[in-house]
């Protein structure tokens, strides 16, 4: 399989910039804006009013199918002002499908600011998106990634 990069450019990305409160559509930030190491470049989205940007990737770089993986982000606000408190969910599903996947990841939230989505399995091939949900006091921001597996 290809790198996660790859595959960005090998699927139709698109990010379905949306919220809970509808708001105006943001520039395509997609593309990798750092490489650490050996590891997959992260990946970066914005959520749907462009208050925050979402650098992600997934461990292992290659997504595996029907086998759990991991998704390691770190959550920025667009502005440069501080995070506060904020919860952050991640989620994927097959729309075309009508339904996600067969169990439900946690998210730990790490000192540093990063965060980890633990117990993510696609269940089958097909078109995925990803959902990053980020909560903050009444309000929910959504930013979106798909991925062909």
């Amino acid at each position: 399989m290809s790198s996660v990069g790859d595959r960005v450019l090998g699927t139709a990305l698109w990010l379905g910039l949306a919220s809970c409160a509808a708001g105006p559509e943001v520039p395509d930030s997609s593309g990798p804006s750092e490489a650490v190491g050996a590891e997959a470049p992260f990946e970066t989205v914005l959520t749907g009013n462009g208050t925050y940007a979402i650098d992600f990737r997934t461990l292992p770089p290659d997504v595996p199918l029907n086998e759990p993986f991991e998704v390691e982000f770190r959550l920025r606000r667009t502005d440069g002002a501080p995070l506060g408190e904020v919860r952050c969910e991640v989620d994927a599903t097959m729309p075309a499908h009508r339904h996600g996947m067969l169990r439900a990841p946690t998210v730990e939230s790490h000192p540093d600011g990063s965060f980890r989505a633990r117990g993510m399995l696609l269940h089958m091939t097909g078109d995925w998106v990803f959902t990053f949900d980020v909560r903050r006091g009444g309000r929910t921001e959504r930013a979106r990634w798909a991925l062909t597996l």
